[in-house]
């Protein structure tokens, strides 16, 4: 909800303004820092891979129905996540 919330504000300003900028590292920043620790929470177990999957999932289609320009940036972030369940299988 955060990331739908920052990108949704930075939109007012124009996509070359320093605060648009400032706000995209700061959500791809965060991301890059607590993806590794979802990581490995999920290969913990598959009912916990299997529930963060299905909150990325929830994401995921959030920032696609708000035409989010950060998905782009994140899903290279995140398919470790994504994938994690299928390698437990």
């Amino acid at each position: 909800l955060w990331t739908i919330y920052l990108e949704e504000i930075s939109k007012n300003n124009s996509s070359n303004s320093e605060s648009y900028n400032i706000t995209m590292n700061i959500l791809v920043e965060f991301w890059g820092k607590v993806t590794p620790s979802l990581l490995q929470l999920v290969s913990t177990s598959k009912v916990l891979a299997e529930m963060v999957n299905l909150h990325f999932l929830s994401l995921l289609e959030a920032l696609m129905e708000c035409q989010s320009v950060l998905l782009s940036k994140l899903l290279p972030v995140w398919s470790p996540i994504l994938y994690s369940n299928h390698a437990q299988v």
